[in-house]
């Protein structure tokens, strides 16, 4: 064989290498199901039904979010997005995220929601728990 046909994709430019490839990629966009739990003193989140979940508060009364069921694998993580959103007309109820094994962690307390507004927080499973990545700054309007 000769040396040529071995770097035929390959070109020299300056100090650089670059590859030539017949290869094309499509890109496209995933989309999910937004999950609605069931609104109640505990809020189940169960991972198998998508990544998205919104929770909307219609009532003034305390709730916890459960620890989340059908985690992903040893082995693999997933990431979640939940969304609180206060419908209850006034003031909500206070929000409890349940920790201990396969519980939340937030990396502080979650502010009042005004009514009409929601917030939003991703969480990341690191095969243990559910760790805070990221949340909203402040209330956005529901509508």
């Amino acid at each position: 064989m000769r040396l040529s046909a071995l770097f035929r994709n390959y070109q020299l430019s300056g100090s650089s290498i670059i590859v030539k490839s017949d290869v094309s990629f499509q890109m496209t966009q995933v989309q999910t199901a937004l999950v609605t739990p069931t609104y109640g003193v505990s809020v189940a989140i169960d991972c198998s039904l998508g990544t998205d979940f919104i929770i909307t508060v219609t009532n003034g009364v305390a709730f916890a979010v459960a620890v989340p069921t059908n985690v992903p694998a040893s082995g693999l993580t997933k990431d979640i997005t939940v969304t609180i959103a206060n419908s209850s007309g006034g003031a909500h109820g206070a929000i409890t995220w349940t920790a201990g094994a396969g519980g939340f962690r937030l990396a502080g307390a979650l502010a009042a929601i005004a009514t009409a507004n929601q917030r939003t927080i991703i969480f990341r499973w690191n095969g243990l728990v559910w760790n805070e990545v990221a949340r909203t700054a402040a209330d956005c309007l529901t509508a």
